[in-house]
């Protein structure tokens, strides 16, 4: 059964993903992935929780793409690195190059126009 994992930010209640087993879910966009340096992160205080419950991995759905990304914590934990914007909680980041491709569903149209 899914758990869901919320965090404070500002006051509310966000949704930041589900756990299965000892897997941390997430769907993303291509708006989830810091652009500067192709990176996907979350609040610091939510990977810490994930530590604590012993979390394995950490597996993205990127819904635009149908891609499926999978690292496991240890391994985002040695590559993220920290970003702290005034005013903001604390995030860790880590490197898209650095998770696996484990899925990508090619559901493609292509035109047959000339």
């Amino acid at each position: 059964m899914r758990e869901l994992v919320f965090s404070n930010v500002e006051g509310r209640k966000i949704f930041v993903g589900w756990i299965d087993g000892e897997v941390f879910e997430k769907e993303i966009t291509e708006r989830s992935i810091f652009r500067n340096s192709q990176s996907w992160g979350t609040e610091k205080e939510v990977i810490n929780r994930l530590k604590n419950r012993e979390i394995k991995k950490i597996r993205l759905y990127k819904k635009d793409s149908n891609e499926i990304f999978e690292i496991s914590l240890s391994k985002f934990l040695d590559r993220a690195f920290l970003l702290d914007f005034p005013g903001k909680p604390e995030q860790l980041l880590c490197q898209l190059k650095h998770f696996d491709l484990v899925e990508e569903r090619s559901d493609a149209v292509y035109s047959t126009a000339l």
